[in-house]
């Protein structure tokens, strides 16, 4: 039963063969990836949104701190919802309530209607990581874990190719209230679905151990991490944020070519974030960090130098590298901190950088960009994560081959 709390680790693991073990893993991704499209697809519809809305460049860079902000809430408050209604019943709530907020975006007629509906949407698509991880774990065999997370985690990336692309085609056949409202139908459908032919996931969540948590804030490699994770995710997610204005408003690029360039540009990402975690085993996460935020930030400043054909070639290679931050920082994590507070490290780290780097940083590229300034914007972001490198120095790991 859904209601029943696990007592063992094997507890709730559902012998269902590997067909459908396979198909659940895939339902479940499905609901990543419109949760995850919740979040991406503002930054492709920025232009017409700032047309629309007659917007600032800053404004339409603020909008992605209000969506974090929703999101930052709700992952570190997940485990009070999932603890009430279990892990099941909260990924449908998520699916559903990323459904109905972006419809709630889609009827926006005010900037600080836009800035709610956004809340809702990060608060509604927050939901879903603690407990889908979760379900993931129960569903799969421990010895399947791997491939099955790696299934799972395909989510994030294809969202991140696909959601520029889709944009940039249904904008041509509607306004982006009309992307907004068929994204919310579609997660909604895929909600019901899940309730209706979803497999059973058995527990509830934990409520936050105030101890454990009290604990790791008084750790300076907690802080360390979530300075770097903010900084991978200001090299990945802030610079795809941002392009598409940018490309529009800078260099003059159709919306349509815009999203179609951002879209395809993180193709080889999905492969390369494979590649970084067989090099950070190689070479360990300190070097492997050091060499992702190196070439990310390099990259990153150079998108706010150059134009033309070389603009297109840079766009390319930084969004190849800067997805590889990741393997390496959540190894990173897991070298720092026990098991039993892992989770929570990773929770708040990744917490951290969505409103650090996603958020707070794309809105003050767009601040710099209503000054004239949008190329040095995308400069600065670019040195802002090359100057994370040396705090690298300052983790200690433990049973580390480098020390």
């Amino acid at each position: 039963m859904e209601d029943k709390v696990d007592t063992s680790p094997d507890q709730g693991i559902h012998k269902i063969g590997p067909e459908r073990d396979t198909w659940s893993i895939l339902f479940l991704a499905s609901i990543f990836f419109l949760s995850y499209n919740g979040r991406s697809i503002t930054g492709p519809l920025l232009p017409s949104l700032e047309f629309d809305l007659g917007l600032s460049h800053a404004q339409c860079g603020g909008l992605f701190v209000f969506l974090f902000l929703g999101y930052l809430a709700a992952l570190l408050g997940s485990g009070f919802a999932a603890a009430q209604i279990g892990h099941r019943r909260t990924i449908i709530l998520s699916a559903v309530g990323v459904g109905v907020t972006l419809m709630a975006v889609a009827g926006s007629h005010s900037l600080w209607a836009l800035r709610i509906g956004l809340i809702a949407v990060g608060l509604a698509s927050g939901l879903y990581p603690p407990s889908g991880i979760a379900a993931l774990t129960k569903l799969a065999k421990p010895a399947q874990w791997g491939r099955a997370i790696g299934i799972h985690d395909i989510a994030p990336n294809l969202s991140i190719v696909a959601t520029p692309a889709l944009a940039g085609i249904l904008i041509h056949w509607t306004s982006w209230r009309g992307v907004y409202f068929l994204f919310g139908i579609i997660a909604i459908l895929v909600g019901f679905a899940f309730a209706r032919y979803g497999p059973s996931v058995a527990g509830r969540g934990q409520v936050p151990n105030l101890i454990v948590l009290k604990s790791l804030l008084g750790k300076s490699s907690l802080w360390i991490m979530c300075i770097l994770f903010s900084l991978g995710a200001a090299g990945m997610i802030g610079v795809f944020n941002m392009l598409p204005l940018f490309l529009t408003s800078a260099h003059g690029f159709q919306a349509s070519s815009a999203n179609l360039i951002v879209g395809l540009s993180r193709v080889p990402g999905i492969g390369m974030a494979l590649v970084a975690g067989w090099v950070t085993d190689r070479i360990g996460p300190r070097k492997a960090i050091a060499v992702v935020l190196s070439c990310s930030g390099l990259l990153a400043a150079l998108i706010g130098i150059e134009s033309g054909t070389r603009l297109v070639v840079v766009i390319f290679l930084q969004a190849a590298v800067a997805p590889c931050f990741f393997p390496a920082g959540l190894a990173a994590v897991s070298k720092l901190f026990p098991f039993e507070s892992r989770n929570l490290a990773i929770a708040i780290a990744v917490s951290f950088s969505g409103f650090v780097g996603s958020g707070l940083i794309s809105g003050l590229m767009g601040l710099l960009a209503d000054k004239g300034m949008f190329g040095t914007g995308l400069m600065l972001n670019g040195i802002m994560v090359l100057a994370g490198v040396p705090m690298l120095i300052f983790l200690k790991f433990k049973n580390d081959a480098e020390q």
